[in-house]
């Protein structure tokens, strides 16, 4: 079997024990720490082909529903950046003189006390800390936002968000001018 299918199971069956041992049925839960024998299976990612993308991105751009996204996945196709580094991305990451993206945090949601939110975070591993080189259209993308977030901030420790604005501010005005805006995007 695989992982998933364990993992599955294990997460149907566990909570089942648990109201056992609060009716005093059980002592304890036979599932706790069972998972640990098991391997994840790899994940097997496929990415797209060149041609692939651009039938993607010309759908994302002209779509009333999903061009306000092309900047954001403009910039994750061109860059590999993942989400966490994406959405924490700074100005102070945007090197633009010498056309580069320097990625040394990201932004994680997580529970701390009783509440949730956002919070600034190194990665996770020291490779994680990086510089990429921006492509011609990730630049233009960039330049874009620049000029459009001029009067909009959304600062963190590390900076003014770029994409975390965006999320918020789409999120916020989904049916607004944001979304015409976006729809005018040319390449």
């Amino acid at each position: 079997m695989k992982y998933a299918t364990i993992k599955s199971f294990h997460d149907m069956i566990s909570p089942c024990f648990d109201l056992a041992i609060d009716d005093n049925i059980l002592r304890k839960n036979p599932c706790n720490g069972c998972l640990k024998e098991f391997k994840k299976d790899a994940d097997k990612r496929i990415s797209l082909f060149k041609k692939e993308q651009i039938v993607f991105l010309d759908f994302v751009r002209t779509s009333k529903t999903y061009s306000v996204y092309y900047p954001l996945i403009i910039f994750m196709l061109g860059t590999g950046a993942r989400c966490g580094e994406t959405i924490g991305l700074t100005w102070n990451n945007v090197d633009f003189r010498n056309k580069e993206i320097i990625i040394d945090h990201q932004l994680i949601y997580k529970k701390t006390g009783n509440s949730y939110g956002f919070y600034d975070d190194s990665p996770k591993t020291d490779s994680g800390v990086r510089v990429i080189p921006m492509t011609t259209e990730v630049y233009r993308v960039q330049e874009w936002q620049r000029q459009e977030s001029t009067q909009k901030y959304c600062n963190t420790s590390w900076g003014t968000a770029i994409f975390l604005l965006q999320w918020t501010f789409i999120i916020m005005h989904r049916q607004n001018e944001t979304e015409k805006k976006w729809i005018n995007w040319k390449r």
